[in-house]
């Protein structure tokens, strides 16, 4: 394929300033503009409460070979398709902040044969880019006001981040954005080949708070905002159920309304977490999602030998993280948080679920790596305490009192017991080389937690991992016949 002219400008600038409006009264935009021989940033009105600093635009230029299609992994691995910015509330409430990109009028190049990713400057590098068509359009009224407001001549658009920032707080982020491999091709056949050919991209960089509070409605704060402990009823089974704050706002009962649709499955909501306990943005909810359905043997086990007990060099966190994550859609992978994961170990039971969590977070690791106690991951499994949190019922709250070959039938209000499955979690043994599960229909210890060895095949893993703080909860009741639908 040749890979002569073609080209792609984006401006970006060094500081932006985010600005609160009244969202009935109008919207605030700051479009950066691209243009060959134009590289000041449009001025736009502003609000009393607050200045605008929009700083001097640096234009970028892809040109030649650097506007070729290339892989994901070259140029996520390159700060040639990496630009930097950053953005401050500067006002006394916390603001929306929606980022979009648009192409001017003189650009040829579709969108549809670029990527994008959009990370935080502190997280690590992303793995996978995402296309345009996959993003959310902007609406005629957002259009509408991008012209009215900014100055700009605006037809089309994409948006690629929806979340919230504190007052006085600045973010700072790192856009990606370059020709795909094939093209904007996704069955990979060769049916785009040189679509990109002669052309070129021109567009501009949108950041706004036109999204009102009543507008948006992020996932984790609507968990959240279910959290005040009250009694529900299932929809499933009529049994009782509630959300509360412990150690997390997390869904307890037997069957609860917490059935959620990802990656074109049902998943189901464990709870959600605020950021700085799971080294995230402090402040911001993430929601921690597990699926039902098992690993089968011969990749659910917890690792291939009996000697490592770790989760940090486990098998199936190695499987979890690279195949089964590139195995889900680009919309799913997009959704999920790079999060960190807890391995302090057990050795005696605990009295209490509080102690439990407290101990997985401890100053001591598996048996096998001491000193490892915590790991970044985009996949993990639920720990001990998730599943004692899990259960709602006299005698079952916040309560160990079955952990350890005692007789319980608190596994009968709990939504995350497996009458079929022996379930690992992430959690390894500081006394052996043994890692914790949950027994399944055993008899005496059915309910329990106790220890296997980490290559036990009658044992099975699945999937766990923290959506995005800016998932937005689109639709759907919670549950079995309604689940909660979601969008980026």
């Amino acid at each position: 394929m040749t890979k002569e002219k073609r080209k792609i400008t984006l401006s970006v600038i060094s500081t932006l300033i985010l600005i609160c409006t009244i969202i009935s009264a109008s919207y605030a935009f700051y479009v950066i503009a691209v243009s060959e021989k134009v590289d000041i940033a449009t001025e736009v009105k502003i609000p009393a409460c607050a200045s605008a600093d929009l700083g001097s635009a640096t234009k970028i230029s892809l040109t030649g070979d650097n506007a070729a299609p290339i892989s994901d992994l070259k140029a996520l691995s390159s700060t040639t398709y990496r630009y930097a910015f950053t953005v401050t509330n500067n006002c006394s409430v916390t603001s929306n902040l929606v980022i979009s990109v648009a192409p001017t009028t003189s650009s040829t190049m579709p969108m549809t044969a670029l990527k994008y990713a959009l990370v935080e400057q502190s997280a690590d590098a992303p793995k996978h880019g995402s296309y345009f068509n996959d993003a959310k359009a902007l609406t005629a009224q957002i259009v509408s006001e991008v012209k009215a407001n900014a100055n700009v001549t605006v037809d089309v658009g994409y948006e690629i981040l929806s979340t919230t920032i504190a007052a006085g707080k600045t973010k700072s982020y790192y856009l990606y954005l370059w020709v795909d491999y094939y093209e904007g091709d996704k069955t990979q056949t060769g049916a785009n080949n040189n679509i990109t050919l002669n052309k070129s991209f021109e567009g501009q960089l949108i950041i706004s708070d036109y999204k009102s509070a009543s507008e948006v409605n992020f996932l984790g704060d609507a968990i959240v905002a279910l959290g005040d402990g009250s009694e529900r009823t299932s929809s499933q089974d009529s049994t009782k159920y509630r959300v509360i704050n412990q150690n997390g706002y997390r869904y307890e009962g037997k069957d609860p309304n917490n059935y959620i649709s990802f990656n074109g499955e049902t998943w189901r909501i464990i709870g959600a977490f605020e950021g700085s306990t799971i080294g995230l943005t402090e402040g911001e909810y993430y929601t921690k999602i597990i699926r039902p359905t098992f690993y089968p043997a011969a990749i659910g086990v917890f690792n291939g030998t009996t000697t490592n007990n770790s989760w940090a060099s486990s098998t199936v966190n190695k499987y979890m993280n690279s195949e089964y994550l590139s195995s889900l859609s680009e919309s799913a992978r997009s959704m999920i948080t790079n999060a960190k994961w807890y391995l302090g170990a057990l050795s005696s039971g605990p009295t209490n679920t509080g102690a439990l969590y407290n101990m997985e977070r401890a100053s001591t690791g598996a048996y096998s790596a001491p000193s490892v106690l915590n790991v970044r991951g985009y996949m993990g499994l639920i720990y001990p305490s998730d599943y004692f949190y899990g259960a709602y019922g006299s005698g079952c709250d916040n309560n160990v009192v079955y952990y350890n070959n005692q007789t319980s039938s608190c596994m009968n209000l709990n939504w995350l017991y497996s009458s079929t499955n022996i379930q690992y979690t992430i959690t390894g043994n500081s006394e052996g080389t043994s890692v914790n599960i949950i027994f399944s229909d055993n008899g005496t210890y059915d309910g329990f937690i106790h220890t296997a060895v980490s290559n036990n095949t009658s044992c099975r893993s699945r999937p766990t991992l923290y959506l995005n703080n800016d998932v937005i909860l689109t639709g759907g009741s919670g549950t079995s016949a309604s689940p909660y639908t979601i969008s980026q």
